[in-house]
């Protein structure tokens, strides 16, 4: 061979080689910019996001863990490891777990949830339901989320606080033809973490008796609130009196926490911007170990039924306002035409902020104070509005629960139309 030819040869090899090396180098910072799937998925599961097995595939899992990673650090939500989330993910000082680095922020471990799930229920009786719900931080609130089994998406009603870490909630009475329920407890700390049970289920069983929890009052109405869809005047599945209204985007906690999982990434991420509020995932809920007669204390004690519907009888503060009302959630629209006084406890998710009250009384003179924390926060004074007044006011102390006390007709007579809502705070 001539030294002529094995020049050729080499060059060849080198020329083939340069391609392969370039292609190979091209395809991967489309792919992984500079890492591979190896170091993504190992980076991925050391700041606590379950990418699934680390194999250098980039699977399922190991998409919708970059896109998590993507939401909790407010970065475009597309699953691929782009420039920015690779400088995001791979930055050194962000390998310490954001909760390690500043202690006032709570990692998903440091809540914790215990539940004693009934061994079954009976049709056409509400039902009562408590959790044990604790954080270091503290509790801003906890939901009750539920659907009757098949349906699509789950709706919630407020969960009150009893004692120090225990929750109470009155759901409505299922119908005859549920035959199961699904249930599950989502909290809210005060650093804005939310935390959500496993999903509990319940079989109705028509040959027991009526147990002592399912012993409450169908009088009167139970407020249902939904975070999807439309507002309707039934709620499937259940027999009973409710009403259903849809949460503002600020109060959709289930949404940031992917619980409804046909919803787009761009509708949980503007949940996200509006709550301020971010998911630390689902935690397994121990067993409260509660005899049926605990049970059944816990519950009238956290939530009595005043017409139906469950109300509080203590702020979640230990030091709120001493009138007891029904528990809503703000951004809720509460309209009444009675001639009689009424008072409404209204959760605002945390406890400090400023929020929007806005009312209307008509033609009608009615008479509108809002409290907080036993002080007046704003007085409408007896007033015909004759259209929506929109007030902000501002709050805090150690409560996330403000009252609305209503007085219709102040001047005297009868007949009367109104309705307020209290905005979630910015």
């Amino acid at each position: 061979m001539t030294i002529r030819n094995l020049n050729k040869i080499l060059t060849y090899f080198i020329l083939i080689a340069s391609i392969q090396i370039l292609c190979g180098r091209t395809a991967s910072v489309e792919a992984t910019q500079s890492y591979s799937v190896f170091d993504t998925q190992k980076m991925l599961s050391e700041k606590g996001y379950d990418s699934g097995p680390i194999d250098g595939i980039m699977g399922i899992k190991t998409k919708e863990a970059l896109k998590k990673f993507q939401e909790d650090n407010h970065l475009p939500i597309s699953g691929k490891l782009d420039a920015e989330t690779e400088k995001k993910l791979f930055d050194e000082k962000d390998t310490i777990p954001e909760h390690e680095r500043n202690p006032t922020i709570s990692s998903k471990s440091t809540t914790t949830m215990k539940h004693t799930k009934p061994d079954f229920f009976v049709a056409d009786q509400r039902i009562q339901l408590q959790a044990e719900v604790e954080n270091p931080a503290g509790i801003n609130l906890v939901r009750c989320y539920f659907k009757a089994a098949g349906e699509a998406n789950m709706v919630f009603v407020p969960m009150i606080m009893d004692d120090k870490n225990e929750y109470a909630c009155i759901l409505p009475a299922p119908s005859k033809v549920t035959t199961q329920i699904e249930y599950l407890f989502l909290s809210v700390n005060s650093d804005k973490k939310i935390i959500r049970s496993q999903i509990f289920t319940i079989t109705q069983n028509a040959n027991k008796g009526i147990p002592a929890w399912q012993e409450i009052s169908k009088q009167g109405e139970i407020k249902v609130s939904m975070e999807i869809g439309k507002a309707t005047t039934e709620l499937a599945g259940f027999s009973d009196d409710v009403t259903i209204d849809v949460v503002e985007s600020c109060a959709r906690f289930g949404v940031v926490a992917m619980m409804y999982h046909h919803i787009s990434s761009a509708t949980i991420s503007s949940a996200t911007a509006s709550t301020g509020a971010t998911s630390a995932g689902t935690i397994t809920a121990g067993t409260a170990g509660y005899s049926t007669a605990t049970i059944v204390g816990i519950g009238l004690g956290a939530a009595a039924a005043v017409g139906g519907t469950a109300v509080a009888t203590n702020d979640n503060s230990g030091g709120g306002d001493s009138d007891n009302g029904n528990l809503v959630e703000c951004g809720t629209l509460t309209a009444a035409g009675g001639d009689t006084p009424e008072t409404h406890t209204i959760n605002l998710g945390q406890r400090s902020g400023t929020f929007n009250f806005s009312y209307e009384t008509y033609s009608q003179e009615d008479r509108m104070i809002v409290t907080y924390e036993g002080n007046i926060l704003f007085d409408t004074g007896c007033v015909g509005t004759s259209g929506t007044r929109t007030e902000p006011i501002s709050y805090s102390g150690k409560s996330s629960n403000v009252t609305v006390k209503v007085f219709p007709n102040c001047p005297g007579g009868s007949g009367t139309l109104w309705n307020f809502t209290v905005n979630c705070p910015q």
